[in-house]
């Protein structure tokens, strides 16, 4: 976990059975592992990324270096620069408009999403759970054998 990139997706129209209709993915670019993470409302992003790191860092042994995030707010705010700089962490940032510098967690978001509507119409399951469908494909897709 040297090296992650981040995206956040939303707002859903639906909230999701758990009142989430923000997605936060992360997504490890040396394991080639991601995180989906559904939040409440955009201000919650910088929370569940510092959590996320956390478990990261505890779980692989390993310490985050870089961080790469698009232009938005949440991730850019005093608070997060410190707790960065605090943990010795390079944050940086993608250009706007310039999708493909994130391509790794925008393909993400792109299967997740692709492969939880099908879930969702192929057992005709309500809108409200599309939460658990785009969970279910994230364990999914880090469960498939990859190079």
């Amino acid at each position: 976990m040297e090296i992650i990139v981040l995206d956040i997706m939303g707002p859903f129209e639906q909230e999701n059975i758990n009142a989430g209709r923000w997605v936060i993915t992360i997504w490890d670019i040396a394991s080639r592992y991601g995180k989906f993470q559904i939040i409440a409302t955009k201000a919650d992003a910088a929370a569940a990324l510092q959590g996320t790191i956390m478990w990261g860092e505890i779980k692989k042994g390993h310490k985050l270096k870089t961080l790469r995030t698009n232009g938005g707010g949440e991730f850019w705010s005093k608070w997060m620069s410190h707790w960065c700089m605090m943990k010795g962490i390079m944050h940086g940032q993608s250009l706007p408009m310039h999708h493909e510098q994130n391509g790794c967690t925008e393909r993400f978001n792109r299967s997740i999403m692709d492969m939880g509507h099908s879930i969702l119409r192929s057992i005709n399951l309500a809108n409200t759970f599309w939460g658990y469908a785009f969970m279910w494909e994230a364990y999914t897709i880090n469960n498939i054998p990859n190079k």
